[in-house]
């Protein structure tokens, strides 16, 4: 009896790890996290690096997928000094209080083809809002490269202040390397 019981715990455990997800880590060097605001009526692009995290994928299964990342804001890069160190202070990104901006998702599901949605967390200078947004996973260098955008209020986050000459929202591209 022990036997027919240890040989069932087996093929239990078995068939769970036969589902588990896969671990990838994000790579920086071959990822990109940019953003696009309009400021004084002008687009002005923008991005950040220091990407970091895990990244729990299987596009057979969706919903035991997690992902939990972040990315150093002070790496915020516009092409432009002066309004990269004016970023960096605390009325808009405040890094000696919050160092990093972080998502976590709670739910992925299948759109179809290479196409899911993810719903989460992001927590931009310690305020954390629900998101949703579409991406695209395709395998790439052994990994996947994940793809996807989304539009955000920076006044959600309290990132700056109502102005006349910067836009409240913003779109945020993610082109997401991620390895084992």
């Amino acid at each position: 009896m022990k036997h027919i019981a240890a040989i069932i715990l087996f093929c239990f455990l078995s068939s769970i790890l036969s589902q588990a997800q896969e671990v990838y880590h994000p790579i920086d060097a071959g990822s990109k996290v940019g953003f696009v605001i309009k400021n004084f009526r002008l687009k002005t692009e923008g991005s950040f690096t220091g990407l970091k995290g895990r990244i729990y994928f299987s596009p057979a299964n969706p919903a035991g997928s997690d992902i939990t990342v972040s990315v150093d804001a002070a790496s915020i890069n516009t092409g432009n000094n002066l309004r990269d160190k004016d970023l960096k202070e605390e009325k808009y990104f405040d890094l000696a209080h919050h160092p990093l901006l972080k998502f976590k998702s709670s739910r992925i599901k299948a759109l179809g083809g290479d196409r899911f949605n993810v719903a989460g967390n992001l927590s931009i200078k310690g305020i954390t809002r629900p998101l949703q947004f579409d991406f695209t996973a395709k395998p790439k260098d052994g990994g996947y490269l994940l793809e996807g955008s989304f539009g955000i209020n920076r006044l959600d986050y309290k990132v700056g202040s109502s102005s006349i000459s910067l836009q409240d929202n913003l779109q945020v591209h993610l082109s997401v390397l991620a390895k084992k």
